[in-house]
């Protein structure tokens, strides 16, 4: 297979690639191209993804390729992202995430809305003879509303006092 596509609306990946088979360790490279609209694909799968209520777009180039070793490199970036997790809001989440390996990958500074507060985040990965991690976070004020953790935390520990009165009677 040379190239593959599999689009939903208009949304789509694309992946041209080649292979060589004429060394001992078989090389490939293949370049992959995204466009996926969170919108579409939400509104496809609408049963199962409803609840996320998923907005934006996600784009991007990414080569992957191996001769002695893996290489991947690329830029993903997201725009207009939106989702609802746990009755919290993301909104406007707009960013890059750039590769240049799988041992460095960082992004430029996200930009978005968490509930009504707006926030901002960096984050880099560079493994190497240490492994740095830099994150920053920002955030004026977090609010979680509507969240029972008495019966999010009281299912859990009703789980292991079943689970211990269990084990007691055998």
């Amino acid at each position: 297979i040379s190239q593959a596509k599999a689009s939903i609306g208009n949304s789509f990946i694309k992946t041209r690639s080649q292979i060589d088979f004429s060394k001992a360790n078989t090389a490939f490279s293949a370049d992959t191209d995204l466009s996926v609209s969170l919108d579409e694909v939400s509104s496809i799968a609408k049963e199962t993804l409803d609840a996320f209520n998923l907005k934006g777009t996600i784009t991007g180039k990414l080569n992957f390729s191996q001769d002695s070793k893996f290489n991947t490199k690329g830029t993903i970036n997201v725009k207009n992202l939106g989702a609802k997790i746990m009755n919290q809001d993301l909104q406007n989440i707009n960013g890059n995430i750039t590769i240049r390996s799988l041992n460095d990958i960082y992004t430029n500074k996200w930009t978005g809305d968490i509930g009504s507060s707006p926030a901002n985040l960096t984050l880099a990965y560079k493994k190497g003879k240490n492994t740095d991690i830099d994150l920053t976070f920002y955030m004026k004020k977090f609010t979680l509303e509507d969240m029972d953790f008495e019966k999010l935390f009281a299912n859990k520990e009703q789980e292991k006092t079943d689970t211990t009165e269990q084990n007691v009677s055998q």
